[in-house]
């Protein structure tokens, strides 16, 4: 092989390399190196104020009825229209806009969630002041050393750069639904070197790390090398260089980054570096745009919608066909008719085919659309309502986001789970227990059951 062959070979793995890794540099020159503009604030909602309305009315037009009534709108706007085209139009328009302005009154409390969320309060290092200062979430950037306290939700996806101790427990049940707590490993002793206060003596429990010193974090510097972001919560491989000491890079891996929306616990707080923000987080890259729905009900009057449909063009048809022979066989008795002039033809057919089709488009009924979106706007209320959905631990009721398919929570006829803990509380509660004979409950009556017993 060619020298030159060579060359070409390992520039193109470089290539390669180089494009399926970033990163992420850490310091007081971060924002230097960082180029990727990426912001931490997240929207869940399918709208925004600029396209609620063009979305929202071309999302109209993919249901069949509304197809249907805008071409009779349409037809009643010709001369040869029976009906006056002001009815049809405003009633049209009327469920139209009713329709967007409910799906927008749903998408607000989608909008409200994400502003409560991207506004959270949470501490970065500030370089220039030499302390933590709070900012919103929505303010964080790649680069920054965040300080995250117990029980606090992560903004973004950290590395783990110090704590009391080198393994920490999270809690990911926002992220995979599991209760129990995951250990996070400590990413590096060495960084922990570098911020560490030298008055502080290491404890007696080999896995206590000592003190950090505030005024050592700004000489912390230096790059993660990982992966472009991905929806991998299995493996995550990175490679961390700082620059001091022999500046050796230390391998990463996912038991080292602590990801967005889980929970800090069974620790006062952890230091990290944020690595993935915003869109680009796991929590974020998991959580795919949910498909339109549509319940069993709109799937039935579809069906409905369609056979009244082929009836009714059956129906006017016949209709067109008798207008059409008559006018050619009697239409010139009738001189107040004005038809001695006129031809008859396939023209003539047509036009009495719309004419009869618009006469006849009472036979599906816009009013039914209507009834149906107000009914299920009242429902999702009644949901929100109910007493018996009311969880006294969260003080919350239940929360209805779509009232698409409210109707369809009457008509579930079968529940697959995985495991048992999907569907209970995975909470264990003391009953009784017996100890010598004796029984010991939270129940009086039991106690007294199990003395008498033993006795």
């Amino acid at each position: 092989m060619q020298k030159s062959e060579v060359e070409k070979i390992n520039t193109e793995g470089k290539e390669e390399e180089s494009f399926q890794r970033m990163e992420v540099c850490f310091g007081k020159e971060k924002e230097e190196h960082n180029h990727r503009k990426v912001k931490n604030s997240v929207r869940t909602s399918k709208y925004t104020w600029i396209t609620w309305a063009p979305l929202s009315l071309l999302y109209q037009f993919t249901r069949a009825a509304n197809i249907y009534f805008l071409w009779i709108s349409i037809l009643t706007c010709m001369p040869f229209s029976p009906k006056a085209p002001a009815s049809m139009i405003g009633t049209f328009s009327g469920v139209l806009i009713f329709t967007m302005f409910k799906e927008l009154f749903e998408d607000y409390y989608r909008m409200k969630s994400d502003k409560q969320i991207n506004n959270t309060k949470t501490h970065i290092y500030n370089y220039d002041k030499k302390d933590f200062e709070q900012v919103t979430w929505k303010d964080v950037k790649q680069g920054d050393i965040i300080k995250v306290q117990k029980d606090e939700s992560f903004p973004a996806d950290i590395l783990f750069l110090h704590s009391k101790t080198d393994v920490i427990f999270v809690d990911t049940m926002n992220l995979d639904g599991e209760t129990n707590l995951k250990p996070k490993v400590l990413a590096s002793r060495e960084m922990v070197d570098i911020i560490k206060n030298d008055e502080d003596s290491k404890g007696n429990d080999e896995s206590e790390l000592p003190k950090f010193d505030l005024s050592k974090i700004h000489e912390l510097k230096g790059n993660i090398e990982c992966e472009f972001p991905n929806e991998n919560l299995e493996q995550w491989d990175a490679n961390l260089n700082l620059d001091h000491g022999d500046k050796k890079p230390t391998n990463l891996k996912i038991n080292n980054i602590l990801l967005r929306g889980c929970l800090l616990r069974n620790t006062e707080f952890v230091l990290g570096v944020v690595v993935y923000m915003g869109k680009e987080t796991k929590i974020m890259k998991n959580a795919k745009k949910a498909p339109r729905k549509v319940s069993n009900l709109m799937k039935m009057m579809n069906y409905m919608l369609y056979t009244v449909f082929i009836f009714q063009l059956l129906i006017i048809s016949i209709f067109a066909t008798i207008s059409v022979i008559w006018i050619s066989e009697a239409g010139k008795k009738y001189d107040y008719l004005d038809m001695t002039d006129k031809s008859v033809g396939i023209g003539t057919w047509f036009i009495q085919l719309l004419t009869y089709w618009v006469a006849y488009s009472h036979m599906i009924p816009i009013s039914l659309y209507v009834i149906i979106e107000v009914l299920k706007l009242v429902q999702s209320y009644l949901v929100k309502w109910d007493d018996q959905m009311y969880d006294k631990e969260t003080d919350q009721f239940a929360e209805c986001r779509n009232s698409d398919l409210v109707e369809e929570l009457g008509q579930i006829d079968f529940i697959f789970s995985d495991k048992t803990g999907t569907l209970t509380c995975n909470k264990m509660i003391f009953k009784r227990c017996s100890v010598d004979g004796k029984v010991f409950s939270t129940d009086d009556s039991d106690q007294n059951e199990g003395q008498s017993t033993s006795t």
